[in-house]
């Protein structure tokens, strides 16, 4: 039974300092020629499309795509309409055939030319980041906010806070112990001081029963007592519908000095502590005994009830189509007491960055929930109180929230002593979104996409062609925009099978659930600065160095995705693509219904050159066929085990244009000056020759996980899957519906856990190289594990070479070599027992000998060559290296 896996995904990573091979090309002068007013032909120099340049080639290479595993490339998409739906996929055709965009196919090789080279991102996303905040640091104090008179309220500086509430308050015995005292936050006893504010709190009203258990799928919806169904009925306050309501609310006592609320709780909604010793904190006010326990509507109340109760508006959060995604300890709506009339009530300005704070963080939670181009209004995240709406249509973001005057929220406030109260945050949930800058923020400079303050282009920019982004992620019509048209162009790779390709007559395949987090998940996708194996707790994404300027931590790189098996899995890999939930799973909402190519089909496309230095003619050779043994991936469920195919080159033909235009006979037979095909030799255009002297050029790091992801022989017997727990592995083994149930709960313990042995992130892939006449660029390469739980896999990273790398290669076995299969191999003990392919004694392997050849672990039933020496009766080795499986 497995235990050790592989995650979908991997990083090439991007290491600082900018290209590590390539041509690359100064801006400066070009920016300068533009700020003159000239287009700056001269300043491009031999990148100028001016014209064609001495030295350099154009051409065509000629290529088919195989279908190794089923690949699923959509067009047109129909989102279903409920949640029980499948969003329906169809294929990408073209003359009724299958067939592949050419948008797919360049951005299949202009990402590997991209991680060989070190090139910069030419697409990155620059969006927030946050994680769910600390409970400990949860908002809880209550507030309204209005428009500032004299503003349009489309400004981020536009913005006033009215509080109403004061924060959840914890206690300090008093000298009796009879009743519980609640000393009043600092920047509150300001608030009190220098406003006049009067505290009051919320009070919780109706009750809402669950009936879940753990691991339960499509459980019952809530019950609402009467209570909660009246608020559900009424709904929120706000400016469109600013309805009051009133409740016989007990008032909160303070102490003599106003430092502190006292209660007992009878008089107060205190939540009492479960542990003999623990702090009571409060939480809200409570009715009088035998008062009305709803709101009454003012404009239906008594006089003597306005007279005697108090005047309050309510919030209200729970609506049927929220279900699915509310937590299941929300049990109560709220009632807000109104101490003084808004009108003349105290306001707080919210400072620019706070509104801008919330704005981003709204909007990433908005964009990166399941199934989001496909949810509406009231069940798009972040949740907004019921009654009020979403923003008006006025943002690029679709069902973006932004705040609008009468909204009810839950803030933060600093100050206090001798400062002025300040308004540090607002949100629409008590335990919010925590900021943690952007993506961008997190990348080396050199690597983010073209912007202003660049000073050079890099060889993928130069290849490929590139717009300059300007701030706010968006491309700004200037006449100093710098952009560079591509010169590399696809054809769409096409078949001559028709529907005989596919493996069903119609989209009928139900794929998973990608259940994989999106960033910044820190134990996959960021590691602390100069060490490449380190943990980063959620809390400390954003912790800087001393300077106060620069971050701890990096982005781990580029993802690219790992293949399921080390052969190819053929129609097998639907076995573990497809969900095994019911039919009618009210989750199918975010599920996409495809209908895949099969295994065995093949493509013919055409990658047309011009106008390219020879080395960047070796890359573009080098991103169709890295290795004999690299498969790329492609299209939809890539993260499921899908996508996998080969590419082979089968011509390569240049035009030298210059010599064409300038000597040639312009009616003579041949437009090509030089061609290769399968069979040929030739130093220049072989294939395979120009991908080993790209590889040769490499930077060890950069070429150790291009291979180890995109070479299916370093996966071993390991399964290939999203991180899950041991539950959960044997349901995804045995293709059960239990692997897509719960898929938070790996990461759940991973940032839990305070044990340094149980943190459990991506490690960096280990190369040794093989020698320069070896037929492989690779001698041995370790792609470490993951575990579904307990102790990490004993591992540590590989160091950066200095270049050039040593001449010496990788360490060489010191006498005759013994071949064998590894029988199990104990990670948490480190060591293991090799059985010979001749009989006799079996042969310990141990960890240390593994660290010194660089190869990290092994697992069972892998094929190794040792050398060994007897030592206290037993066998051991004293060298190790892997062999390719039988």
């Amino acid at each position: 039974m497995p235990s050790e896996f592989l995650n979908t995904y991997h990083f090439v990573p991007v290491l600082d300092g900018g290209p590590t091979m390539g041509p690359t090309h100064d801006l400066r002068p070009v920016r300068d020629a533009l700020r003159q007013d000239r287009a700056g032909a001269a300043e491009w120099g031999a990148w100028s499309h001016a014209r064609w340049h001495d030295g350099h080639l154009s051409g065509r290479i000629t290529c088919t795509l195989t279908t190794e595993d089923p690949l699923v490339i959509g067009a047109e998409q129909v989102a279903g309409k409920g949640k029980t739906d499948c969003t329906v996929v169809q294929p990408y055709l073209l003359d009724g055939k299958a067939a592949i965009p050419p948008t797919t196919l360049k951005g299949m090789l202009s990402s590997l030319v991209e991680a060989a080279t070190n090139s910069a991102m030419r697409v990155l996303d620059d969006r927030a980041l946050s994680v769910r905040q600390d409970t400990r640091e949860a908002l809880s104090a209550m507030g309204m906010v209005r428009r500032r008179p004299g503003t349009s309220g489309k400004g981020d500086g536009d913005w006033d806070l009215i509080p109403l509430t004061l924060p959840t308050l914890k206690e300090t015995r008093g000298a009796s112990g009879a009743s519980h005292s609640f000393p009043i936050p600092a920047a509150f006893r300001a608030l009190m001081r220098a406003y006049r504010w009067k505290p009051a709190h919320k009070v919780h009203v109706g009750h809402l029963e669950w009936k879940t258990r753990p691991g339960m799928r499509n459980p019952p919806p809530p019950k609402p007592d009467d209570d909660f169904q009246f608020m559900m009925d009424q709904g929120t306050y706000s400016a469109d519908a600013p309805k009051t309501f009133l409740m016989d609310v007990v008032p909160l006592t303070l102490d003599p000095n106003g430092q502190s609320v006292v209660s007992d709780a009878k008089g107060a909604h205190v939540k009492l502590p479960k542990k003999t010793g623990a702090p009571a904190f409060l939480i809200g006010q409570k009715v009088r005994d035998g008062q009305p326990r709803r709101p009454v509507p003012e404009d239906k109340a008594t006089d003597e009830q306005r007279r005697t109760m108090t005047r309050g508006v309510v919030r209200v959060m729970h609506h049927a189509e929220r279900v699915a995604d509310m937590p299941h300890t929300r049990w109560h709506e709220v009632f807000v007491p109104l101490t003084q009339d808004l009108e003349r009530a105290p306001r707080l300005p919210i400072p620019a960055d706070v509104v801008r704070r919330f704005h981003a963080l709204a909007d990433e939670r908005t964009q990166t929930q399941s199934g989001a181009k496909d949810r509406g209004p009231m069940d798009a995240l972040p949740f907004h109180p019921c009654g009020t709406r979403r923003a008006d249509g006025s943002t690029d973001v679709r069902n973006a929230v932004r705040l609008k005057d009468g909204d009810l929220v839950f803030f933060g406030l600093a100050g206090g002593a001798e400062g002025q109260p300040t308004v540090t945050a607002v949100s629409f949930s008590s335990i919010w979104r925590e900021g943690k800058g952007s993506v961008h923020d997190y990348v080396p400079a050199a690597a983010l996409p073209q912007a202003p303050d660049r000073k050079a282009l890099s060889p993928a920019e130069l290849m490929f062609g590139f717009v300059e982004v300007r701030q706010g992620g968006k491309t700004k019509e200037d006449p100093n925009t710098v952009a560079l048209k591509g010169r590399v162009r696809c054809t769409a790779a096409r078949t001559d099978r028709g529907g005989d390709a596919f493996m069903t007559v119609e989209p009928s395949v139900r794929l998973k659930i990608l259940a994989s987090p999106k960033p910044p998940s820190p134990a996959l996708y960021f590691r602390p600065k100069g060490d490449r194996h380190g943990f980063v707790p959620k809390a400390d994404i954003d912790e800087k160095e001393p300077d106060k300027k620069t971050k701890k931590n990096e982005i781990r790189g580029r993802k690219m995705y790992l293949h399921p098996a080390v052969d190819p899995l053929g129609k097998k890999a639907l076995d573990q693509a497809v969900s095994r939930t019911p039919a009618n799973d009210p989750s199918n909402n975010q599920r996409n219904m495809v209908r895949p190519l099969k295994p065995g089909v093949t493509f013919t496309f055409h990658v047309d050159f011009d106008d390219l230095p020879p080395e960047c003619l070796d890359l573009l050779l080098f991103a169709c066929r890295p290795t004999t043994a690299f498969r790329h991936k492609l299209g939809m469920g890539k993260a499921l085990g899908l996508g996998r195919v080969r590419i082979d080159v089968t011509r390569v033909e240049v035009i030298d244009r210059p010599r064409r235009y300038r000597t040639d006979d312009p009616f003579g037979p041949s437009r090509t000056h030089e061609h290769w095909e399968p069979g040929q030799a030739h130093d220049r255009l072989d294939p395979t020759g120009a991908a080993r002297r790209v590889a040769d050029q490499m930077d060890d790091i950069l070429l150790g996980h291009l291979l180890g992801i995109g070479e299916p022989c370093h996966i071993g017997g390991r399964p290939v899957h999203p991180p899950y727990k041991d539950d959960q592995q044997k349901a995804f083994l045995k293709h059960e519906a239990g692997a897509e149930a719960e898929t938070y709960r790996w990461f759940v313990d991973v940032y839990k856990t305070v044990e340094p042995t149980k943190h459990q992130y991506l490690r960096d892939i280990r190369l040794n190289r093989a020698g320069p006449d070896a037929p492989d660029p690779v001698a041995s390469l370790d792609l470490p594990s993951l575990v579904p739980e307990g102790t990490t896999p004993a591992a540590t990273g590989p160091t950066r070479p200095s270049r050039p790398r040593r001449a010496s290669g990788p360490p060489q076995p010191p006498g005759p070599e013994i071949t064998g299969t590894m029988k199990h191999y104990d990670r948490v003990k480190g060591r293991g027992y090799m059985a010979p392919d001749t009989g006799g004694k079996d042969i310990m392997v141990d960890q240390s000998v593994l660290d010194e050849m660089g190869m990290g672990s092994l697992t069972k039933n892998e094929r190794v060559a040792v050398t060994a020496v007897d030592s206290g009766g037993k066998r051991v080795a004293t060298f190790v290296r892997r062999l390719p499986r039988r």
